[in-house]
C-alpha cells in the first residue's frame, strides 16, 4: 500500500502479491470484455471460460508479477513473510538518519497524495 511514485522510501512484498490497483480478474473483465464476448457467442460459456482463465493466468505473469515489479525498480524486494519484522526493523534502522530535504520548514503538516 504505498509506492515510489508518491514517496515511499522503501517498499517490500510478499510472494505472491499482485502489483496493481485492480486485481487480475477485474482487468481481464474490462480490457478483454470485447474479446470474451466475440468467444461466447462464437463457442460458448465453455470456451469464454477458458479464455478467461488463459488471459489472467497471462495478465498474472505479465504486469501483476512481483518479481517484475522487483525488475522494474517499483519494489525494492520480495520478501518472506516470516521475514518481515526483521525486514522493518533493519529498514526503519536504515532510515533513522534521514532528512527530507523537500520540506519546508514553516510547514508543520503535510497534505500528502490523496
Amino acid at each position: 500500500m504505498g509506492s515510489k511514485a508518491i514517496g515511499a522510501d522503501l517498499n517490500f512484498c510478499w510472494p505472491g502479491a499482485e502489483i496493481a490497483v485492480l486485481g487480475a480478474q477485474g482487468a481481464v473483465g474490462i480490457i478483454h470484455r470485447r474479446d470474451l464476448q466475440q468467444v461466447r457467442q462464437a463457442s460458448g460459456e465453455a470456451a469464454a471460460a477458458a479464455e478467461q482463465q488463459r488471459l489472467i493466468d497471462e495478465y498474472t505473469e505479465t504486469v501483476i508479477n512481483p518479481d517484475k515489479a522487483v525488475a522494474i525498480g517499483e519494489i525494492d524486494a520480495v520478501i518472506a513473510p516470516e521475514d518481515t519484522r526483521t525486514v522493518i526493523v533493519d529498514s526503519l534502522a536504515a532510515l533513522a538518519d534521514k532528512r527530507d530535504e523537500r520540506r519546508t520548514p514553516y510547514r508543520k503538516h503535510d497534505n500528502g497524495p490523496l
